[in-house]
């Protein structure tokens, strides 16, 4: 019983991402790349044969018909195009730039600056995103007005907040890296 539910299960999650990516311009709600790539390869077939359909059914052993699916040529080729364009608009890579914002580190590291390549510093920046994100330094002037902080005798880095221009590269919609492009200001932050 609990592999019929299982089955049963299986195919109405399957059967619900047909009808959303069957219709023209259709997109799956929390879809991963693999889970669009698997439907793709799925239905792929179904197009290229002239008259190609998909039938999915869990049955009971008398032959009654308790879920099913069935994907015609047509629905197949929504179905292609819709996966194959959700997944390149969450692989889609980007960038926005910001200026003036207030960021503070979360990693700091006495390493000799690395202009242009990713740091093993991380900041944050509340404003945009909460989580802490890997700095990269456009230039040799931003990066060092940060490391002399870190640096500063006595000083502690976690306590200053740095004004700065930031292009913010995305991955999926999502920030991934912060490259300082300027650093306007040093402050001191309260406890």
């Amino acid at each position: 019983m609990e592999y019929a539910n299982t089955a049963i299960e299986f195919v109405k999650h399957i059967a619900g991402a047909v009808t959303v990516l069957g219709r023209p311009g259709g997109r799956l709600e929390n879809a991963t790349t693999q889970q669009l790539k698997n439907m793709n390869d799925m239905v792929h077939s179904v197009v290229k044969d002239t008259n190609g359909s998909l039938q999915i059914a869990v049955k009971h052993t008398n032959g009654e018909v308790i879920q099913e699916i069935v994907v015609k040529k047509e629905d197949g080729r929504h179905i292609v195009e819709n996966a194959r364009a959700q997944r390149l608009e969450l692989e889609g890579k980007g960038s926005a730039s910001h200026q003036r914002v207030l960021m503070h580190l979360h990693q700091s590291s006495v390493e000799n600056l690395k202009v242009g390549k990713k740091t093993s510093e991380k900041g944050i920046v509340e404003s945009l995103d909460p989580i802490p994100r890997t700095l990269i330094y456009a230039s040799d002037l931003a990066g060092q007005r940060i490391k002399d902080a870190i640096l500063e005798p006595g000083g502690n880095p976690y306590q200053k907040g740095f004004v700065v221009d930031l292009d913010v590269e995305t991955i999926g919609g999502r920030p991934r890296v912060y490259r300082v492009l300027a650093v306007h200001d040093v402050i001191d932050l309260e406890d």
